[in-house]
C-alpha cells in the first residue's frame, strides 16, 4: 500500500529508479507492484515507451512523465532502442529530480561488467537483440556501443553519486549483494513494501556473451 489521496499520488510518492535496465528494473518493479502501488516499467500497455514519454514531454516543456504521472507512482527501465531512435532516458536524472524535487530516487546498480554481460546477451521477444539494436539505431558497430556502454555506466554513476550527495531520499542499490530489506527500510513509512517479493525476473542468461 502507498500513502497518497483518492485524486492519485502526492509528489512526495514518487520513486523513480535511475539505473540501467538490466539492473534489477523488473525485480524492482514487481516488487512493488506485490504490495498494490501502481507502478511501470519501460511501457505502458498502448504502448507508450516511458524513455519516448520523457523526451517528448520535455521537448513540450512539461513534466517528464506528464500523463502518467498521476495515476502511477514508480518508473524504472528508461531505456528505448528503436530503428532509428536509441535513448538512456536514466541519463535525464537532473530533469527527473528538477521536476519532481520530493520524489524518492534509486540508483539501482550491479558489477559494470556483469551488466555488459547482460546487457549483450539480452534478447526481447518483441524487439529481438538490445545490442544489434542500438548498433543499427546509432551506426555503430557492436565493440563500439559496448565501449560507449562502459564508459557511460561509470559516469552516470559518478554523475548521480555527485549530484545526490548524501540526500535523504536518495539510496543507491546494488542487486548483486544488498539485502531488499535496504528498500523495505528506505520506503518505509510512505511505502509498505514486503522483502519476501523480492525476487529475480527477466534475468539474462549470460552464456556466451563477452563484453568487447
Amino acid at each position: 500500500m502507498t500513502a497518497g489521496t483518492d485524486d492519485g499520488p502526492t509528489p512526495r510518492d514518487r520513486v523513480f529508479f535511475i539505473g540501467p535496465n538490466k539492473c534489477g528494473t523488473t525485480s524492482l518493479h514487481r516488487l512493488f507492484q506485490a504490495a498494490g502501488i501502481p507502478a511501470l516499467h519501460w511501457r505502458t500497455r498502448e504502448p507508450r515507451y516511458l524513455a519516448l514519454t520523457m523526451v517528448n514531454n520535455m521537448s513540450l516543456g512539461r513534466r517528464p512523465f506528464a500523463g502518467l504521472d498521476h495515476d502511477h507512482v514508480a518508473f524504472s527501465d528508461l531505456f528505448y532502442a528503436g530503428a532509428t531512435t536509441y535513448l538512456e532516458g536514466f541519463r535525464r536524472f537532473r530533469a527527473i529530480h528538477a521536476a519532481y524535487p520530493d520524489a524518492f530516487f534509486v540508483l539501482n546498480t550491479r558489477p559494470v561488467e556483469d551488466w555488459l554481460r547482460s546487457r549483450c546477451a539480452h534478447v526481447s521477444a518483441q524487439k529481438g537483440a538490445m545490442l544489434d539494436r542500438v548498433t543499427q539505431a546509432t551506426g555503430l558497430g557492436r565493440d563500439a556501443v559496448v565501449a560507449a556502454w562502459r564508459a557511460m555506466f561509470e559516469t552516470h554513476h559518478a554523475e548521480v553519486r555527485r549530484h545526490f550527495g548524501n540526500h535523504r531520499r536518495f539510496l543507491e542499490f546494488d542487486i548483486s549483494r544488498d539485502d531488499p530489506q535496504r528498500l523495505v527500510d528506505f520506503f518505509a513509512p510512505v511505502h509498505a513494501l514486503d522483502a519476501r517479493a523480492w525476487a529475480r525476473y527477466n534475468a539474462t542468461d549470460h552464456a556466451g556473451a563477452t563484453p568487447a
